[in-house]
Order: C-alpha cells, then structure tokens, then sequence
C-alpha cells in the first residue's frame, strides 16, 4: 500500500469522483454529497511552516540528507527551539507550544512539525469542530498539504523524532462523560469530555516525497463514518503539516496527558483501533493542514 501511494495520489481525482458518481447512481430519496471534511469554505488559507527545501516531482525518491551544521551553532539553535516549544502555559490543558522545533530553523525559516501524536482542530477563529463529521457517510479519501523543510530540518527530525516522516488519517469516536455513580460509599469519577475512541485508521504514508505540496489519497476501502465522528491526523513519527500564526481563537487538540503538554518528543499517537485516549492538551495559534473527503449517505 505504501509503496503505491505515488500511483494514488496521482490517480486521487478520478478515483474520488468515480466513487461519487456511484453513490449518485444508487437509488435514494435524497442526492450524496461530496464534501472536505477539516476545510471549511470561510476558514482562510493555511501554510505550512518549513521552507528552503529542495524541489521535488512526487513520488520521487527520498532526497539525499544536506551537510549537518557546526556543532555549536546546532546546540544554540537547539537551545532556541526548546525554548519555543516550551513558551505558554499549561494551565486547563491549554499551551502555546505549537509543536517539535527543528534544530536548524532560523529567524526567516521557522520549521515546526506535528510530532509523535494524534491531533485534530478544535476551533478556527470563528468556525467550532471544522473536523468533526456533519453527516454519515463514508470516508473515499484524504489530503495533507506539507511543508517542505530542508535537508538539514528532515535529517534532524528523523534522528530525533523516531524515523522518516510519515503519516495516517483516523476516525475518532467521541465517549460521552459518564455521570458518577455511587456504590457501597465510593464514587466512579467521569470520563473527561475530550475522551476519544479510535475506531478505524488508514494505512501509514511515508510523507517526503511529498514535501511541499498537497496530496490527496483515495483509499482502497472505503471507511464508513457517522454523524460526530471526528477526522484525526496521526503521526507517529512527524509530519511537517502545521500552519503558525493562525491567531488566538485558532486551537487544535492532541492525543496528549494534560502533564506532559509540552513534551512534544513523546510517543503518544493514537495507532490502535479500540483504544481510547484522552485528547487533553490544546495548542493555540496553528492549524494542522490536512482533511478528509466524505460522500454523504442518501
């Protein structure tokens, strides 16, 4: 599947209209509808951080790593960057740490990524859950728009952020807070409302090739979703599909304890169906760049 993914990305229009011409031969009482589920029409457009990449012609081959820099201008940048990831607070789950910052960035070329967890946005300016479902249906695809970081950021984030860069889209189910129950004098504390259930997920997509463009993937099956379900990005390495300067009334929530909000360089994605995490910490001022395309069911 991974292997493929270059033909399906390339063959990703025909593919998702082809799909939707089937849903609206079938019979019913009402018409399918096709929509992009994570970008809303009246949000503005959103970049993502990392450039000064090489050029690439997907689905190339992975671009040779650049020359590292000096040890000492890398440890003063590392130094800057865990200063950046670590700014804001933490308090009600709530940081203005955005994500990993490379080592290499510099005062023209911040380079920040998704790194080693699930996440979803939450608010955009005006626009509340732009991932959440709106209507059941099925899932025929979905895009990720990259930024492109160059040789010296990728070798980076690859030493420090478990390999490769790459890529899934998941389908969360939220779980309803339960109300405290008492039994022989003890209490059962609630569920917290950001409690989520993964129940499907699509294969892993190595990203490189794909560095600054935006590429959609038709699946091969299909994933039927419903109303309230939300659209996830995992990342179980990092993906460089985060957009800054998004302003205060942007938020995005990740698969994260409330303790460890600023530890971004810790595994917590979300990979495994029938698992449920709590989504607990919530990053201001960045969008993750990526949706899901959804035919409606009639």
């Amino acid at each position: 599947m991974r292997e493929q993914a270059g033909l399906h990305a390339r063959l990703a229009r025909p593919l998702v209209m082809g799909a939707l011409l089937a849903a609206l031969a079938a019979p019913a009482s009402a018409l399918a509808t096709l929509a992009e589920v994570g970008l809303p029409e009246k949000a503005p457009k959103a970049t993502p951080s990392c450039e000064g990449g090489p050029k690439r012609t997907p689905p190339s081959s992975e671009e040779a790593a650049g020359r590292p820099a000096s040890k000492e201008a890398e440890a003063k940048r590392s130094a800057k960057a865990q200063g950046r990831a670590k700014q804001g607070s933490a308090k009600g789950g709530k940081t203005a740490a955005l994500g990993h910052a490379s080592a290499s960035a510099t005062a023209t070329s911040e380079c920040l990524v998704v790194s080693r967890t699930s996440g979803f946005q939450s608010r955009i300016g005006t626009i509340k859950s732009p991932d959440v479902i709106p209507r059941g249906g099925r899932i025929v695809a979905w895009s990720i728009s990259l930024g492109n970081p160059t040789s010296a950021d990728t070798k980076y984030f690859n030493e420090h952020e478990g390999g490769e860069a790459e890529a899934a889209l998941g389908i969360l189910e939220p779980i309803q807070p339960k109300r405290k129950q008492r039994k022989k004098g003890k209490s059962k504390a609630p569920l917290p409302e950001v409690t989520y259930k993964l129940v499907a997920q699509t294969p892993l997509v190595k990203l490189e090739p794909y560095f600054g463009i935006t590429a959609q993937f038709p699946l091969e099956t299909t994933i039927a979703v419903k109303k309230g379900d939300v659209v996830v990005l995992t990342a179980p390495t990092w993906a460089p599909a985060l957009a800054l300067s998004q302003g205060k009334t942007t938020t995005w929530r990740a698969s994260r304890p409330k303790s460890a909000c600023t530890k971004t360089s810790e595994p917590t994605a979300q990979i495994r169906t029938g698992v449920v995490r709590h989504y607990a910490c919530e990053y201001v001022e960045a969008r993750l760049t990526y949706s899901a395309t959804l035919i409606s069911t009639p």
